[in-house]
Order: structure tokens, then sequence, then C-alpha cells
């Protein structure tokens, strides 16, 4: 059974530790990439951060400051799978959505690129993370 939509939001968007079970194919691996991205871009203020890039991650003001240490801290992520290849893949996405980020000249921008390319439901799941980072 494929989730709906709703326990795919709660999947990606909980704050709590989190076990994604489902069967092949299900976007299990997809899922927990952008669970990551979204809690690169929801990161609180924690003032007992430690190291530069956690420091940034944190309390940095420029967008840009704040994803280059996104980028820095994912690398320190624990995303477990049963296959290399999926915590390839899960790598591979995270940083291509963080290089995305990056490069967009504004979020507008990027918005406009992915509904431009909105040719894969998972760009669709990115928009609604970026949309949530924002509110």
């Amino acid at each position: 059974m494929i989730p709906d939509a709703k326990t795919r939001a709660a999947a990606v968007t909980d704050p709590g530790h989190l076990f994604v079970r489902a069967s092949a194919g299900t976007g299990k691996t997809h899922t927990l990439t952008l669970r990551a991205l979204h809690l690169l871009l929801q990161a609180p203020f924690d003032p007992r951060a430690k190291g530069k890039a956690e420091a940034e991650l944190y309390s940095g003001n420029l967008r840009a400051t704040r994803l280059a240490a996104a980028r820095a801290v994912s690398r320190r992520f624990v995303l477990t799978t049963f296959t290399r290849k999926a915590a390839a893949e899960m790598q591979d996405r995270l940083s291509q959505y963080l290089e995305k980020l990056a490069s967009a000249r504004d979020e507008a921008a990027l918005v406009r690129e992915v509904n431009a390319s909105n040719e894969q439901r998972g760009d669709a799941q990115f928009l609604e993370v970026l949309n949530a980072a924002r509110t």
C-alpha cells in the first residue's frame, strides 16, 4: 500500500525520531532524504552547537552561510537503510537538493524552476519542504 499524502508529509515533518517501514518501491529513500532536508532547513537556534558548521547552521544570518553549514552538517546525519545503493542515493539526493537551494538566485526562482521541471512527484514534495521552511 502506498501511503497517502498526509502520511508522507508526517513522515517528512514529524519532529521526533522516525522509523519508516514500507515495501519496495513506495518511496522510503526519497521520504528519508526529504526528512533530512526538512530537519536541516528547520534547524532551530541551539546555543549548545559545537563546531563552526553547527554554529552557522543554527545562527547564520545569511542564506548562503546556512546552506553551506547545512551541507557540512548533513555529512553527520545517520540515515540507515538496507542497501549501499539506497544509502548512496539518499546522500546524492540530499546533496542535489542542497545544491539546488544554494545555486538558486532566490526562492521564487527555485520554485519556478521546480514547477517547470515537475516531471517527478518528488519535486512537488521538495516544494512542500521549502514551503514548510518558510513558515
